[in-house]
């Protein structure tokens, strides 16, 4: 995560703004220009006399005063991932443990500050090669967050970001200010920081949706897998228990699911009816296969 700026780079910082400039000096005798008919981000005052930087003139290569600088709070903006992996028949999520404060030693989702010339899902990616190792990870992008107060150092506007991958494609390694980084059961998290277990009830809000109109488990299942592995996948996002024989008509009818040629328990995607299915959607009602305890429970 970025916490700052080089130590050997010149910056201000003002208060007001909740903003740090960088500060880079030209060569003497250069014309300072005029902020006299805007305000400058360095200083409290517009006045031109009064625009001081580091007890020198105003005289930058690149003056950070234009008229498109406004006097107005800038929120910081930050990524967060939710990854899902299957491992033991049961959905994990990744989280990391915080080394540094607000809440250092607590579990969180990977994520952090983006980069001055970065976009979103490249500071997904960083941040989550720099403090869980994995890389080459498919992200989607799925909501912002922006409630006042939701970080306690200032206020952050969070890009979330959510992916699937197979358990043993890589293997974590923290790093950067992530203590640890581990694969957590959905069903036993522990308590999380800022906002993050809402962020993941939302993310599986949205899954138990997306489960009825798009395929679903090819990047977590191996390429051959019993029906029953991802009936429990559907199961863990849905909250619900499954009749095999109906999820198996219901769900494996469909072209994007074929039974393994000379195998009669394990099964496969097929890649381009998944991509098909993608694209055009399916139609998939849990509710039909539903066990009978399962609703009598309800």
């Amino acid at each position: 995560m970025r916490t700052g700026y080089e130590p050997d780079k010149k910056t201000a910082y003002n208060p007001r703004l909740s903003t740090i400039y960088q500060i880079s000096e030209i060569p003497a005798g250069s014309i300072a220009p005029d902020h006299s008919r805007y305000h400058c981000p360095f200083i409290e005052s517009s006045r031109k006399d009064d625009c001081d930087l580091l007890g020198a003139n105003c005289q930058t290569k690149e003056c950070p005063m234009s008229p498109f600088t406004y006097p107005y709070p800038r929120p910081a903006v930050s990524v967060d991932c939710v990854l899902l992996t299957w491992r033991n028949r049961r959905l994990h999520t990744l989280l990391i443990k915080r080394d540094r404060d607000p809440f250092e030693g607590c579990w969180a989702l990977p994520g952090g500050f983006m980069d001055e010339n970065e976009d979103l899902v490249s500071a997904a990616a960083r941040e989550l090669s720099e403090e869980t190792g994995l890389n080459n990870v498919r992200l989607n992008q799925f909501r912002a967050y922006g409630t006042p107060n939701r970080d306690p150092r200032t206020r952050v506007i969070t890009v979330v970001f959510w992916g699937t991958l197979r358990w043993e494609s890589q293997r974590l390694r923290a790093g950067d200010d992530a203590r640890e980084a581990q694969w957590c059961d959905l069903n036993q998290l522990p308590p999380l920081a800022f906002d993050h277990q809402m962020i993941l009830g939302d993310v599986l809000k949205s899954l138990r949706l997306w489960v009825r109109s798009q395929p679903f488990g090819e990047s977590l299942l191996p390429p051959k897998f019993p029906l029953a592995d991802l009936q429990a996948i559907y199961e863990d996002i849905l909250g619900i228990d499954l009749h095999p024989v109906e999820f198996q008509q219901r769900l494996g009818g469909l072209p994007h699911l074929q039974p393994c040629p000379k195998q009669e328990t394990d099964w496969q995607f097929v890649p381009r009816a998944y991509r098909q299915l993608q694209e055009n959607g399916l139609s998939f009602d849990p509710q039909a296969c539903q066990s009978e305890m399962d609703v009598e429970r309800q």
